[in-house]
């Protein structure tokens, strides 16, 4: 016996009785008033599907009460959430509110960060300097000349991204707090970074401070200037080593200033002509600029002609430009005949009619996009027939006066 049925109160078998679904009390089936053939379909159906349900009447009259209220229930239960969904949106859109102020505040010191490193050179503040920009015109001299100085900071692992390198950079070096004026930052290979400061005294602070900062794992080195080389040619003997750059900013003021840079670096006579000199001098990229314009300066008594004489270096080994022989790493190749031999074992070496006819430059050999017509019969070193130095030496001077005043370069060479 397994306990009274809820609708005769009879004893019941659990064999032969149902359980409520609601309050797991039994019943009899023939108490359910359903067919004992249905009772029993009702039963399977519930053991093999949890959505249906055996209740009594008690149970029953419970689900109804329940049913009629879920609407009330369910309308408590939305305001709820509704009230915690307000709470939280009030909450998000604060926050919202306060990072767009914050935003606002780093765009207003971004355009006052702007404006500092843009009025640098009125102000001075970067630089270190009061010299306001107005003490030089526009078109002077000193508004033209390229003074940057520029660091080069490499990491020494060289697989290391060029934003790591900046991120490092920006943490070690406060360019704001050492006035340091950066105008230029330029990626470079193996995740460097090439810094230009506008003056001598900013670089060489910016170096300084790199240096114990950063020294562990970057290599830090400053770029030397590089200065273009002319040619002056037709002065006399008696004009020594030392007269020569004081002619040439005394008797041309329109086109050298005092504070003009200006190095000799040879001073030889002519070879047609052994009383008649010459001499390759280093200037400024202004002065280059308009020493080539000019195409002559007055040094003594005697009017002499103004040449090109940048170059760009060959190497030994290959041949090729910008590196030299110790630098190489590619094959051995003749300079005369292309061969991969040393000019000294050159079958063709001996200066004859045929040798020039055999004469191959291995630079324009393998010239990119080289036209059919190309001339190849030339020796590497013969600047003036060699298209490929000629391609090399223009896309240089193009870098080099990528930044400078817009004077046209003269192609002059002697």
């Amino acid at each position: 016996m397994d306990g009274k049925c809820l609708g005769c109160t009879a004893d019941v078998d659990s064999s032969i009785s149902l359980l409520c679904d609601g309050c797991d009390r039994p019943m009899h089936r023939s108490c359910i008033a359903l067919p004992l053939d249905a009772a029993a379909a009702c039963d399977r159906s519930r053991r093999m599907s949890s959505h249906v349900k055996i209740l009594c009447a008690d149970c029953d009259n419970n689900f109804k009460l329940f049913k009629s209220h879920s609407g009330l229930i369910e309308g408590l239960f939305m305001e709820k959430c509704r009230g915690l969904i307000n709470e939280g949106c009030e909450t998000f859109v604060a926050e919202i509110k306060s990072l767009r102020s914050e935003i606002n505040v780093l765009k207003e010191s971004n355009i006052d960060l702007i404006k500092l490193l843009s009025s640098n050179s009125n102000s001075g503040l970067l630089s270190g300097t009061n010299t306001a920009l107005n003490n030089n015109p526009p078109n002077s001299y000193a508004s033209k000349v390229n003074t940057d100085t520029k660091i080069i900071v490499k990491p020494k692992n060289t697989a290391q991204s060029i934003s790591q390198t900046r991120s490092d950079i920006l943490k070690k070096v406060n360019i704001m707090d050492e006035k340091i004026a950066v105008t230029k930052v330029k990626p470079v290979s193996s995740g460097g970074l090439l810094i230009s400061c506008n003056d001598a005294a900013g670089g060489k602070k910016f170096k300084e401070i790199a240096s114990v900062n950063l020294s562990e794992t970057y290599n830090i080195k400053e770029v030397n200037s590089f200065h273009p080389k002319i040619r002056i040619v037709g002065f006399s003997s008696d004009v020594s080593e030392n007269l020569l750059l004081s002619y040439m900013k005394k008797q041309n003021p329109d086109l050298i200033q005092q504070s003009s840079f200006c190095k000799l670096i040879r001073l030889w006579p002519t070879r047609s002509n052994k009383n008649v000199f010459q001499a390759d001098v280093e200037v400024d990229i202004v002065t280059y600029n308009l020493l080539l314009k000019s195409g002559h300066v007055l040094i003594g008594l005697n009017p002499c002609s103004v040449y090109d004489a940048i170059g760009i270096p060959r190497c030994y080994n290959c041949n090729g430009y910008f590196h030299s022989s110790k630098q190489c790493k590619k094959e051995l190749s003749c300079p005369l005949c292309a061969g991969k031999h040393k000019v000294k074992d050159c079958p063709f070496s001996d200066l004859d009619s045929d040798t020039e006819n055999k004469k191959c430059c291995i630079n324009c050999k393998i010239m990119r996009n080289r036209p059919e017509n190309l001339n190849l019969n030339h020796a590497a070193w013969e600047y003036n027939l060699c298209e490929s130095y000629k391609a090399a030496l223009n896309s240089f001077k193009k870098n080099l006066f990528a930044d400078s005043c817009s004077i046209q370069v003269s192609p002059h060479t002697k």
